[in-house]
């Protein structure tokens, strides 16, 4: 839907002019479910596509009597095919600039708000609420504490980077992993916990040839996508709400975004017809209160963002 209209996250919210807002309801998503439902009528879309799990979206990919599966949205291949399987397969797929649409529109989503196992909370219980805080900074601002509890011991699960050693990046390595990535231990965190890993800190590791998907996901990303990418003042960050609001959107919410899928569906199969049924979908939006919805959000984007004069 990208090469019709900004489709943001799961809950497909962004910002028009500071406004809170979604794409299912206006013209461009209608394109776009309309173009959807072409490419299934012509047998391009596999049935399967909308039931599936990512285990049989895998049996897919490493079919072994012959390709079958041509492209599938994911992370990386890992999501349709076995990283560092013995039949290769997962080398074989590369990945797709987003598409452009009709009217020019081409757009990468892109999140830059997100912090991946950063959550560190210090209640009003606190005994001691300053050396919690300190903690806090010890693990969050310590270069060497982030490589002892995301990868291990220095000098046995990583070192620092000698010279000559290339990153992710293609820039100067700041460390190297000395032993593979997962499995069973007890000697780190992994990606578990209170962390902050920069940008410049996770493209720091030294690229390893014989596991080379880092380099290509990064390449690839850099290539294909980021020149695409949504521009920043489109994308909602995330925002608090009061206890009053959290109860209210939550059922609002599940009631939308459900009704928003099952009739995605309905529309791509054919199983509704998009032209006569289009009104009614967005009148039934409407009746979820769709309007309640967005003014809560926006009012918990201005209490958080907008300007104090």
């Amino acid at each position: 839907m990208n090469a019709f209209i900004y489709d943001h996250g799961d809950k497909k919210l962004y910002l028009d002019n500071g406004k809170v807002t979604v794409p299912y309801n206006k013209p461009e998503w209608k394109e776009g479910l309309k173009y959807l439902r072409k490419l299934y009528a012509e047998g391009l879309i596999d049935p399967q596509a909308l039931t599936q799990d990512n285990n049989q979206l895998k049996q897919l990919g490493e079919n072994p009597d012959t390709v079958i599966l041509g492209a599938s949205s994911g992370h990386n291949m890992g999501s349709l095919t076995t990283l560092g399987a013995k039949s290769g397969r997962w080398l074989t797929y590369v990945a797709v600039p987003p598409l452009k649409g009709p009217n020019g529109f081409q757009n990468a989503a892109y999140h830059p708000y997100v912090v991946a196992n950063g959550q560190y909370i210090i209640t009003k219980n606190a005994k001691n609420p300053e050396a919690a805080f300190r903690l806090a900074d010890f693990l969050f601002n310590t270069p060497d504490t982030t490589l002892h509890w995301y990868a291990g011991r220095e000098g046995t699960e990583w070192r620092y980077a000698e010279k000559g050693e290339i990153g992710i990046n293609g820039k100067p390595a700041i460390w190297k992993r000395l032993t593979p990535w997962g499995g069973v231990q007890n000697v780190n965190w992994s990606q578990t916990g209170p962390n902050y890993r920069s940008s410049d800190f996770r493209l720091g590791e030294a690229a390893n040839p014989d596991q080379p998907l880092e380099v290509i996901l990064y390449n690839e990303t850099k290539q294909k996508m980021e020149p695409y990418q949504m521009p920043i003042d489109k994308v909602m960050p995330p925002v608090f709400f009061t206890a009053e609001q959290a109860s209210e959107i939550a059922d609002l919410e599940k009631t939308i975004l459900d009704y928003v899928k099952e009739m995605m569906a309905r529309f791509v199969t054919g199983d509704s017809d998009i032209d006569k049924n289009w009104d009614s979908y967005v009148k039934n939006l409407d009746s979820m209160n769709l309007k309640r919805y967005l003014e809560i959000y926006q009012q918990a984007y201005d209490a958080n963002f907008k300007k104090k004069k």
